[in-house]
């Protein structure tokens, strides 16, 4: 498992890489935690494992960010 950060659909997201395939956390855990430096800094990686969507199509537009946009 892998965590990513990336842009789809124009929105900011991020989620987990399992099998090469990318789960993006669902809305309400967005809303929650709004990037993964506010899952870490809550000790919510379980929780986030727990709270994905489906794994986007194969060649989904995306583009991949740094996954953690603003450490420290």
């Amino acid at each position: 498992m892998k965590l990513a950060s990336f842009i789809i659909d124009g929105e900011p997201c991020y989620g987990l890489v399992v099998d090469e395939r990318i789960l993006p956390a669902a809305p309400e855990f967005r809303a929650a935690f709004p990037d993964l430096c506010a899952v870490l800094a809550a000790g919510a990686m379980r929780e986030l494992s727990d709270n994905v969507g489906t794994a986007l199509p194969a060649g989904a537009d995306l583009q991949f960010l740094p996954p953690l946009p603003a450490p420290g």
